[in-house]
């Protein structure tokens, strides 16, 4: 712009100076000279947009500056005339220049500032990368914090209507929404997708800003507003070539939308689509693309089409297990899905299915699982299978959390209380699940053993502390339970704690000074498990403990960074760094913490990974080199000292 602002101030007085000789070509000057500054700039901005990847953003605040050019130059002639209708060709050179000058200084001015605003945007960007840290820390308010500043210092700087504003929107919509607060959430959804729209741009910023905000709208249960979003993101995944990927995920929310409107037959041909386009995008094993084929069969069961459903749900079941991709939310679905399916024709098969999905859920998903409420409808039966005449009961009762009705089934059949149910739990196991601290009271009072599970299963303690159940937590420990004791994997209470992600849970098992470094049976520490989920809150903290930051795993040698990488959590890789982890340390399979993040595709990691691993040789470099240097002239003054004693000795036998 300052180059502009030069070319076109010179033009003005080229042409002020060689062409005015008469006050009316003096009047229609300023306007001509305008016009030529303008066609400047559009000219230069031209060239610029060719020769620049990303083009040079304009600034409208340059505008008035062009209209007081104008301005200045008409009273500049008027002024002149109204001194003498003679008006010497210096005179009119020399206003020329003092306009000149004037506006240059004007813009020069004005451009400093705005490129003050462009730094402070680019400061914010990072910023509001860092709030995506902190968020996912669990540091809410901050991010919140630190989000709204950078959306600030961002809109002084470019306005509106801009592609980073609308990242940092849609950042904030999606905190917002995480946090429970609907109408502000749809508001700010609304303003990014506005603001994308303003833009013109297709892009991948503008398909997942619809896409999240329709996926707001569905758990906010507003399906028709939803349908319209999701309909209109798929319509803009489509413009964009290559984006099979996003196309397939944006018919994956139409097609829970359009279930959720009870529009059956739609939903599954959605759910078609995103299983063909997600397997284009992804790839056939992909995540995205089995909770896709999971959905069509789902979807297959409420139209009926139950041989279909078994079909897919068995492929996709095999493929997961293939993957290792047990322990997940969708694995669970397939599995309640399949149950529904073989209920109706092999009990047994059936049984067995729900077994594994009453694993699943109380050892990798949690009571907060979105369909719980149905899973458990069938827990009762499938539990009291071989047990008393009253079970079934009981376990209506507990599940439904009347407290009552259990103390007067338990009254009257004491037997239950250390009775196993068919997946192997006892009441106090699910009572801890459950959080029902008044049942746990009851039940050891009664004689129940808070230790059942020990190296088999999942104890009573760690259960609680798994699922953050401080209630129950601090009646087991009032009780004495077993601080150190081992589930059937050979992970501790602090392990649970750790999976939790609640930081009271964790503070109560280390102000009572358990032992925060000893590996499960995989090899893995606290340490391991922390980096592995990305919660830097529990990585400080253990690091802060003393804990050995590059402590290998005895079977695997997988360090704390590995498990990082492997879960995929950059910031916990950077924590890491930080605090002198070991990017080179290789593991069982001659790995290093580079190389997996290679295999694993993750860009983000591996330019971290890089980066840091430049830096630390080359630190190591410059300390071995200052570690020579030292030596070096400790071996001087040795050689130094030795020569001076010599020369001491010779003397004195010279004197002898």
């Amino acid at each position: 712009m300052l180059i502009t602002a030069v070319i076109g101030c010179f033009v003005i007085s080229f042409v002020m100076v060689i062409l005015l000789h008469k006050f009316l070509f003096g009047l229609a000057l300023p306007f001509i000279a305008g016009g030529l500054s303008k066609l400047t700039h559009m000219g230069l901005m031209k060239v610029k947009k060719q020769s620049e990847e990303e083009p040079p953003q304009e600034d409208s605040s340059h505008l008035p500056i062009q209209h007081a050019i104008i301005l200045g130059g008409f009273l500049t002639v008027a002024l002149a005339f109204a001194v003498s209708n003679v008006i010497p060709i210096e005179v009119l050179g020399y206003s020329a220049l003092a306009t000149s000058l004037v506006a240059f200084i004007t813009i020069a001015w004005e451009q400093n500032k705005k490129n003050k605003l462009v730094n402070g945007a680019k400061k914010a960007r990072e910023e509001a990368f860092n709030a995506q840290r902190l968020a996912a820390d669990g540091d809410f308010s901050t991010a919140e914090e630190k989000l709204a500043e950078s959306l600030l210092t961002t809109e002084l700087a470019y306005g509106s209507y801009h592609p980073q504003i609308v990242m940092i929107v849609l950042q904030l919509a999606n905190l917002t929404s995480e946090r429970g607060r609907t109408e502000a959430a749809e508001i700010l959804f609304e303003r990014a997708v506005k603001v994308n729209a303003g833009l013109r741009d297709s892009t991948e910023l503008y398909i997942k800003s619809l896409y999240d905000y329709a996926e707001h709208l569905r758990l906010a249960e507003d399906y028709k507003k939803g349908l319209v979003i999701a309909n209109r993101a798929v319509a803009e995944s489509k413009k964009v070539p290559g984006r099979d990927a996003w196309t397939g995920k944006c018919y994956l929310v139409l097609s829970r939308l359009q279930a959720g409107a009870d529009k059956l037959q739609a939903a599954y041909e959605s759910s078609l689509a995103a299983a063909k386009a997600l397997e284009k995008g992804e790839g056939k094993s992909h995540p995205a693309t089995l909770e896709a084929r999971g959905l069509v069969a789902n979807h297959c069961i409420s139209l009926g089409r139950v041989a279909e459903a078994d079909r897919i749900l068995r492929e996709t079941l095999a493929e997961k297990e293939h993957l290792k991709e047990t322990e997940d939310e969708d694995y669970l679905n397939l599995l309640i899905d399949l149950y529904k399916v073989q209920s109706s024709k092999d009990n047994d098969a059936a049984w067995d299915t729900l077994k594994k999905a009453t694993a699943t859920y109380r050892a990798h998903v949690g009571p907060e699982y979105v369909r719980a409420e149905e899973l458990i409808d069938k827990l009762p039966a499938f539990l009291a299978r071989g047990g008393a005449p009253d079970s079934e009961r009981l376990y209506q009762a507990l599940f439904a959390k009347e407290t009552m009705t259990v103390r007067d089934i338990l009254s009257s059949n004491q037997t239950m209380i250390t009775l196993v149910d068919a997946s192997g739990w006892t009441l106090l196991q699910w009572s801890a699940f459950l959080d029902l601290r008044a049942i746990v009271e009851m039940l050891i009072s009664k004689g129940a053993d808070h230790s059942f599970g020990n190296d088999t299963d999942l104890p009573a303690l760690y259960v609680a502390c798994r699922w953050g159940k401080r209630q129950v937590i601090t009646t087991l420990c009032a009780l004495e339970a077993d601080l150190e004791i081992t589930t059937g994997d050979g992970s501790r209470p602090i392990h649970g704690a750790i999976r939790s992600g609640d930081q009271l849970t964790y503070d109560m098992l280390v102000s009572r000074d358990v032992d925060v470094e000893t590996p499960n049976k995989r090899g893995w520490t606290p340490l391991h498990e922390a980096a592995y989920l990305g919660d830097r809150k529990f990585v400080l903290q253990l690091i802060s403990k003393g804990v050995d930051i590059n402590f290998q795993a005895p079977t695997s040698d997988d360090s704390p960074l590995h498990a990082a990488v492997l879960g995929g959590h950059v910031g916990a890789a950077e924590t890491l760094i930080f605090n002198m982890a070991d990017i080179q340390a290789e593991n069982a399979a001659g790995v290093s913490p580079l190389r997996l993040a290679e295999q694993k595709g993750n860009q983000e990691m591996i330019s971290l990974l890089k980066s840091q691993s430049e830096t630390q040789a080359k630190e190591a470099a410059e300390e071995a080199a200052r570690e020579a240097a030292k030596k070096a002239q400790e071996a001087r003054a040795a050689a130094q000292a030795e020569a001076e004693a010599q020369k001491q000795q010779e003397q004195e036998n010279k004197e002898g």
